[in-house]
């Protein structure tokens, strides 16, 4: 495996997005807490989000498969993780859409 460059390539990008996963996980229960969502709510904050990412990946990925353009996907989906990173790091209102999100999932 050490020789292989690509099978190193492989397991850094695996190693930095299980990273990048943890620090996430890690962050954005505290920043869910200081934008005054409850932590009893937290799962629905979670809960949209994930149904969000999935509607707009499914799609995605089906226009990527049949114009193989899985790369570019790849790397629009680096660039959306990044940048959702850099959002993390804005007081952006408080997260005013996120808190937005919870009250409409928890009407639901």
């Amino acid at each position: 495996m050490i020789t292989r460059p690509d099978l190193w390539r492989l397991d850094m990008s695996i190693f930095a997005l299980h990273l990048v996963l943890m620090a996430i996980f890690v962050a954005v229960p505290f920043r869910l807490l200081n934008a005054g969502v409850a932590i009893e709510y937290h799962g629905l904050a979670y809960l949209g989000i994930m149904a969000l990412s999935f509607v707009a990946m499914v799609p995605l990925i089906i226009v990527a498969e049949k114009r193989q353009r899985m790369r570019l996907m790849c790397l629009m989906a680096i660039g959306a993780i990044v940048i959702s990173l850099a959002g993390l790091g804005l007081p952006l209102a408080k997260l005013l859409a996120v808190r937005m999100a919870v009250c409409v999932l928890h009407r639901l």
